[in-house]
């Protein structure tokens, strides 16, 4: 659903090895694997796919067919029924206007039980994750074709967290490495004004942008060929060893490990000491001089993917994100009605167009959502 996993979305490159390799025959037994895809934009993925399907992105949600055709994977399976009692008022809210291939689209899924996937794209909601997590938990896809692993929870808040703080004057010095939260930063956080409630603004940027002005200390990093650099590392967990610099720095300046590392206590750092430090986590026990440089001369570490773990999914916290995006999906088709009859008006006014081509245009709006 709106899932661009061979082109937009991330790990593209391992997607794009594993979708190959469901297409490819090699004798005349072999099967191939099938790909259903609803979306509003042409992708790549959706280029690729058997069954392609475009929607107003509004429709995205109530158009992909949750309840199966008819056939309920969920039915009959413990805590399901508010669920599916939450997917029915869902799918009222929208038309599906592909009957006959979701029906396919549902016994596909129902005859391969345990080697199907279900998958939502970065741009949709919550809730839509929450139902591709419940038809996949359905099926008997998780421990096969999904595989869940334990992440930490992050230790960070959020930005509006941080405008809160900054406003009833909680903060005295403000670091912000690289973001330039003038253009990213919600409208309604007014970031101009709200970074000013900081005594003191430290800025890391390569140029004088927005985000510059009141600064009380400005500082430029080096260039990324000339300092190291930190990788989050792969979708598995595996560390990664970054980007490591082909010559020395220039004209001096500060990396984000520097900065931060000066923040947290550390006299004099070295990114590549704050690096290596920071490695020890993950080689301990073991020769560190060893591995430490079989990490960075293979630019990760080996056999240290995040385990898998077992989990259970809760239906009847699926129910309550089920109806979050109900109440969101009305207001949105709502809005787009509104705006269609509102835009028809301004153009007939304007004697841009006729009475007798109303009909169309609203129509035409209304499938755009």
């Amino acid at each position: 659903m709106d899932c661009d996993f061979i082109g937009a979305e991330e790990n593209n490159y391992r997607h794009i090895r594993g979708f190959a390799k469901g297409r490819k025959i090699e004798k005349p037994g072999d099967s191939m694997s099938r790909l259903y895809v609803v979306e509003s934009l042409m992708t790549q993925t959706g280029m690729n796919a058997d069954h392609r399907h475009r929607v107003a992105p509004s429709a995205v949600t109530p158009g992909r067919g949750a309840d199966c055709g008819g056939d309920r994977p969920a039915v009959g399976v413990a805590g399901s029924t508010e669920f599916l009692a939450g997917l029915e008022r869902l799918g009222k809210t929208g038309e599906c206007r592909f009957e006959v291939e979701r029906s396919e689209c549902a016994r596909d899924l129902l005859a391969n039980k345990g080697s199907s996937l279900v998958v939502a794209g970065y741009r949709q909601p919550l809730g839509v994750h929450v139902m591709a997590n419940a038809i996949n938990a359905a099926l008997g896809n998780v421990g096969t074709t999904v595989v869940l692993q334990g992440v930490s929870e992050p230790a960070s808040g959020t930005i509006t967290e941080l405008a809160d703080a900054l406003k009833a004057s909680q903060v005295d010095t403000l670091m912000i490495p690289g973001a330039i939260r003038f253009y990213n930063a919600p409208a309604d956080l007014d970031w101009a004004k709200t970074q000013r409630q900081a005594k003191t603004v430290i800025r890391l940027g390569y140029y004088e942008d927005e985000t510059f002005a009141g600064l009380a200390i400005g500082i430029c990093p080096p260039r990324i060929i000339s300092s190291p650099g930190a990788t989050p590392g792969t979708s598995d967990g595996t560390p990664c060893a970054g980007s490591e610099p082909l010559i020395e720095p220039l004209f001096g300046g500060m990396t984000e490990l520097e900065a931060l590392a000066l923040v947290a206590g550390v006299d004099k750092p070295s990114p590549y000491e704050v690096t290596r430090e920071t490695f020890k986590d993950f080689a301990a026990g073991s020769d560190f001089e060893a591995v430490w440089k079989k990490f960075l001369h293979d630019g990760y570490l080996a056999n240290n993917a995040a385990a898998a773990v077992d989990a259970k999914f809760d239906w009847s916290k699926a129910a309550q994100a089920i109806a979050a995006v109900s109440a969101v999906t009305e207001r949105l088709r709502t809005r787009s009605k509104l705006f269609s009859i509102a835009i028809t008006a301004w153009m007939m006014a304007a004697g841009t167009i006729t009475a007798g081509s109303r009909r169309c245009l609203i129509h035409h709006e209304n499938d755009l959502g």
